[in-house]
């Protein structure tokens, strides 16, 4: 019988014990995840002008350049106003883009991007229409240069673009 009591004791002091670190493991999580959502509103929040560039990638059969349309939802941005046209870099291929075309579309975009990269740049601001396989190449492409904020036409107004928030999210 005192067997089964002391087991009893050690089980209680057992169970006690084990709370510290469900506890402490509780707040690694809490504290872990407010920090990573502090980091990625950081990102989506930054100063565009600080070394950052915009890049404009334009995909597709339509005659009318998007580059006007950015440039123009740009400088009427209070963060954007006096945003310096050098660091404003533009990848233009106007024509219905087949499997065959993406491997010189990429090396336009390669091109840009080690533009970009040779400034000294800290964000990169995309804008880019075209094809979905486009869109997750380019999310390869940028994933191990710099934090990239993605902008994505308002379907709304047409007019106006939405900071969707950096390409690659934290954990």
């Amino acid at each position: 019988m005192d067997i089964w009591k002391n087991i009893g004791n050690i089980a209680s002091i057992a169970s006690i014990i084990s709370v510290i670190p469900v506890t402490l493991s509780l707040f690694i999580l809490v504290t872990e995840k407010r920090n990573r959502q502090k980091n990625l509103e950081n990102i989506r929040r930054s100063n565009p002008r600080e070394k950052s560039c915009v890049v404009i990638i334009d995909v597709g059969d339509k005659d009318v350049s998007m580059r006007e349309s950015v440039e123009s939802w740009m400088y009427d941005q209070p963060e954007f106003k006096s945003y310096p046209k050098e660091n404003i870099f533009h990848v233009s291929y106007i024509k219905i883009v087949t499997e065959s075309d993406i491997d010189d579309l990429l090396k336009k975009i390669r091109a840009v991007q080690k533009k970009v990269m040779s400034k000294g740049t800290r964000h990169i601001h995309l804008f880019a229409r075209g094809p979905l396989a486009l869109s997750a190449m380019l999310g390869v492409e940028f994933k191990n240069c710099c934090p990239v904020i993605f902008y994505q036409r308002d379907t709304t107004t047409n007019k106006d673009y939405i900071n969707w928030g950096p390409i690659q999210r934290p954990n």
